[in-house]
């Protein structure tokens, strides 16, 4: 593990406003080399709402719902090559995604994707895997 990617998701996650993204576990530990956050909100599927909103922005989705100990989880990885301004540009696109999501002005996303937010009942249900006897 590299220190850069240490100190890399340690900037990010203090980046992140603490009301909409608490920490995890242990609000005054240093991360390693992610960082786990919790999504504030009494909306179901806040995690996916954040992590699918972020495509608009043009930028890769943390991992969501891991670990499973965690409510509404995102996982935030940032590699030991990204420049502090794309980790600013990425915590203030999570900030303002969650004001978004707060103040009921996000809508739908995503929205600048060649496919929209996949419905995941038919998507694990395919009509064409049906067994005929």
């Amino acid at each position: 593990m590299s220190s850069l990617a240490v100190l890399a998701a340690n900037y990010l996650w203090r980046s992140l406003d603490p009301e909409a993204f608490p920490a995890s576990h242990g609000s005054g530990l240093n991360r390693k080399h992610e960082a786990v956050v919790s999504v504030k909100s009494e909306l179901p599927g806040a995690a996916l709402t954040v992590a699918k909103a972020v495509l608009d922005y043009g930028m890769h989705s943390p991992t969501v719902y891991f670990p499973l100990i965690v409510h509404e989880a995102l996982m935030i990885e940032p590699t030991e090559s990204e420049p502090v301004e794309l980790l600013d540009e990425y915590a203030s696109s999570l900030n303002e995604i969650y004001r978004q999501m707060r103040d009921g002005t996000l809508g739908p996303v995503p929205k600048n994707t060649s496919v929209g937010k996949v419905d995941e009942v038919k998507a694990s249900h395919p009509m064409t895997l049906r067994v005929h006897w």
